[in-house]
């Protein structure tokens, strides 16, 4: 299986943390690109299908997420490197993937 992110960036450019496999599929982030350019979360099949879940937008949302995802029961959790209130980055979760 093989999937490389698109010229455009809509998809996420230079994903560097860990994949986390949950039931088929693999979820991941990358710090750049995205929708504003300031990281997503995606996911891929094994099969090679990629879709974007979440794309940051920066401000109190969170930008440039650079750590590995962790499944907690269904919900994703990561965080940010820039963001939140004081800009020093975010929590945040993802369910319903």
């Amino acid at each position: 299986m093989r999937y490389s992110f698109k010229a455009n960036d809509a998809d996420g450019k230079y994903p560097d943390a860990d994949l986390t496999y949950v039931n088929g599929t693999l979820y991941g982030t990358t710090p750049f690109g995205g929708a504003h350019g300031v990281g997503s979360v995606f996911k891929v099949t094994t099969s090679g299908t990629e879709s974007v879940l979440y794309s940051f937008a920066s401000g109190s949302d969170g930008a440039y997420p650079e750590a590995s995802l962790t499944n907690v029961h269904g919900t994703l959790y990561g965080t940010t490197h820039k963001g939140g209130a004081h800009n020093r980055g975010t929590v945040y979760s993802l369910s319903g993937f």
